[in-house]
């Protein structure tokens, strides 16, 4: 979705990160890579996805699932004018 937003902001003449800032959920390898490099939400998707199956099991097995919350780290990029406010 983030990469689809960027696409569309472009073509309406908005720079990210100047004009608009963007932030994604998860660390694709490669949005480091964009222009400019995208700030994202990282987790761990492996955790994320045993818990999950282990809540689902709970809830089929009759038990009421915890609330969980799982870590995350905000990594700042350019896409949300991580350099320019650091400088």
């Amino acid at each position: 979705m983030a990469v689809g937003a960027l696409g569309a902001l472009r073509r309406r003449g908005l720079r990210i990160g100047s004009d608009v800032d963007l932030v994604a959920f998860d660390d694709i390898e490669w949005f480091s890579e964009l222009d400019p490099p995208l700030t994202v939400v990282s987790h761990d998707a492996q955790a994320m996805g045993s818990t999950a199956m282990r809540l689902l099991l709970d809830v089929i097995e009759g038990r009421t699932p915890e609330s969980v919350v799982l870590p995350t780290r905000l990594v700042v990029r350019e896409s949300s004018g991580g350099a320019r406010r650091q400088a």
